[in-house]
């Protein structure tokens, strides 16, 4: 009885070493999911080689051949519309192609301050799938339904297009991608409002009166913007004028708080805000618009003392809205400083302005007080609320508020920013010097790791409002706009939705 205890002891001891070794092969072992077909269907492709179409588990279309083995795989995600043609089938998709995938070995990848903003960019191309003869209704229709679950048969796509946007490129962008891509995903050219910008201004005039339409007659509206930051800051800031005090209010008895839906197409010099959804080209930006799921983005309320655009006394300050940013100091005097530059360098005309400014480095005095505020701690990565915090002991070098991780592709400078929340984040540097921005800048572009440098060089807040008091005459960024404010002026800030009474804003990602 002994003998068989101790061989017992001794075999159990034994499988104990051996699943520390190999512990997967018994316990962790884990058999392929099944994959299950939703739709099938035989055709022949272009060739006029029989083929099988398989959609699987509701994410690939699988092409096979006779012999069931995989030719091509398709994700459902890319694909965009199925259309009969005479005597064919054409399948609708984008293509993704990854430079980087294809650089060569031996190529530096590494971010520079020169090159980080085509680092990471992919190209989307329209390609189409064509297979001889009419796939049979059961599949067409149950394929539809899975690429595009929410049929647009009854939606008014009204299409704002800034014909200058993007090197006047805009309205081509329309013709050659926008508009295809939707008529390929069942929207009839009938359900299309074309409306142009106007300059100097008037955009957010012509926003104004689509909003008013849209209120009235109640017609489930996407609006399309084909253009930059500043159209789209003017569609939306009109928008929100058209429900804010009319007498349509008074008429009707008010309505309850709108949601526009909007289709953010970059096609301008400067599309941060598409950026903070996500989108690698024009052609991803229609897709997610096609496929129709969306997030809500906040705005920030601005009101300048004096404002600058009140020339009478006793006349009405315009309403002040933003969506991407507000900046003094460096990034400001950036902004201004590049905009003369625009036509002949693009947007590398940032980084020579950069390296300029740094050579003449100022620093801006005023008095900063937020509400309600939290304070990125970078020894424990978490947010501590602080509470109202005022800020005057040392001059302002860098100052930030954005509502977004990233003002340009690749340049990360509040990688805790989203524009569905309800609080803007506020990144700041006082009293550094070059060498101290210049290594901060270096963090930033490799994925925001400045706000975790425990000198506290950089200070990261979140905040629902603020007031910045400025001591001498400042240049204002407002989404790329510059704003002159008077010395001794104050600049308040405030997050705005529907909870403030606000409309309720919604884009597609």
């Amino acid at each position: 009885m002994k003998k068989t205890h101790s061989l017992r002891r001794r075999n159990i001891k034994n499988f104990q070493h051996f699943f520390i070794l190999f512990p997967t092969y018994f316990f962790f072992w884990i058999p392929p999911p099944l994959l299950m077909t939703i739709l099938s269907t035989s055709t022949t492709d272009s060739s006029g080689t029989p083929v099988q179409l398989r959609v699987v588990d509701d994410i690939y279309l699988y092409i096979e051949s006779s012999q069931n083995e995989i030719i091509e795989k398709y994700e459902l995600k890319h694909i965009y519309g199925i259309d009969k043609e005479q005597d064919k089938t054409l399948i609708h998709y984008c293509h993704i192609i990854d430079p980087q995938q294809e650089q060569k070995e031996g190529e530096n990848n590494d971010k520079t301050i020169t090159n980080f903003r085509t680092a990471g960019i992919k190209l989307w191309e329209q390609r189409t799938l064509k297979f001889q003869g009419t796939l049979d209704d059961a599949f067409i229709n149950g394929f539809r339904q899975l690429i595009v679950p929410n049929q647009n048969d009854d939606v008014r796509v009204s299409v704002i297009i800034n014909p200058a946007a993007g090197g006047r490129q805009a309205p081509v962008h329309w013709e050659t991608i926008v508009k295809p891509m939707l008529l390929a995903a069942g929207f009839n050219a009938s359900q299309f409002q074309i409306t142009q910008t106007l300059p100097n201004g008037k955009t957010r005039g012509l926003a104004k009166q689509l909003g008013i339409q849209m209120l009235k007659d109640k017609k489930k509206t996407i609006i399309l913007c084909l253009g930059g930051d500043g159209t789209t800051h003017d569609v939306v800031n009109g928008l929100s004028d058209a429900f804010i005090g009319f007498e349509w209010q008074e008429e009707e008895q008010r309505y309850s708080v709108p949601t526009f839906q909007l289709g953010i197409i970059p096609s301008g010099s400067g599309n941060s805000f598409s950026l903070s959804l996500k989108f690698e080209s024009i052609e991803h930006s229609v897709l997610q618009v096609i496929k129709g799921q969306t997030q809500p983005f906040r705005l920030i309320d601005v009101t300048l003392d004096p404002d600058p655009a009140v020339k009478e006394k006793g006349a009405k300050a315009p309403k002040r809205r933003i969506l991407v940013v507000m900046s003094w100091g460096f990034h400001a005097q950036l902004v201004s400083k590049s905009r003369y530059l625009q036509p002949f360098m693009g947007n590398t005309r940032f980084s020579w302005v950069a390296m300029y400014l740094l050579l003449f480095l100022q620093q801006h005095e005023g008095e900063l007080t937020m509400i309600d505020a939290e304070r990125y701690d970078p020894t424990r990565k978490e947010f501590v609320h602080e509470g109202q915090v005022e800020l005057k002991d040392k001059p302002f070098t860098y100052f930030l508020v954005a509502n977004q991780d990233s003002m340009e592709r690749g340049f990360k400078i509040a990688p805790f920013a989203t524009p569905e929340e309800e609080t803007m984040d506020i990144v700041m540097m006082r009293d550094v010097n070059k060498e101290e921005l210049k290594a901060a800048t270096i963090k930033v572009l490799e994925g925001g790791r400045h706000v975790d440098d425990e000198k506290n060089i950089v200070e990261y807040y979140k905040s629902p409002e603020l007031l910045l008091r400025v001591k001498h005459a400042s240049e204002l960024c407002l989404d790329g706009e510059i704003v002159y404010l008077a010395a001794g002026g104050i600049v308040r800030l405030k997050m705005i939705g529907p909870s403030q009474g606000e409309p309720n804003f919604m884009s597609f990602v």
